[in-house]
């Protein structure tokens, strides 16, 4: 029964965490021009009464161009996340955690750390 209550914190953290993600991502508009050109060449060769022949080329150019708006997923560039220990309420006082990361490059992170314990130090954090 004492589970019960984190099994429903975690399921209505994750449920709250999808519905808003759609909202809280970041996204970024961007505009994309399309300019498509087609060349189209007629030859024709004209033979008159007289024997005598002549060549008539036709260039005809169709050109369209359309833009487009699409919204881009950017990756944020920093993040934060708290966290206690679970157990700790029922045996000891919790120990709660404060994490601030930078991204780097591409999917890692580094970072800093703080418990109310005392203790504090560097993360490394890689995303996939």
């Amino acid at each position: 029964m004492k589970y019960l209550l984190y099994i429903l914190v975690a399921a209505a953290s994750f449920i709250l965490g999808v519905g808003l993600s759609k909202y809280l991502i970041p996204m970024e508009n961007t505009t994309v021009t399309k300019v498509q050109e087609r060349v189209r060449v007629v030859t024709k060769i004209v033979e008159r009464p007289d024997g005598s022949k002549e060549t008539v080329i036709v260039k005809e150019k169709d050109t369209e161009s359309g833009t487009t708006s699409v919204r881009v997923f950017t990756e944020p560039k920093w993040s934060v996340s708290a966290a206690t220990s679970i157990l700790a309420p029922f045996l000891a006082r919790p120990v709660y955690t404060v994490q601030v990361d930078r991204r780097l490059l591409l999917g890692a992170f580094v970072g800093v750390y703080g418990r109310t314990d005392g203790e504090f130090g560097l993360s490394f954090r890689y995303e996939f």
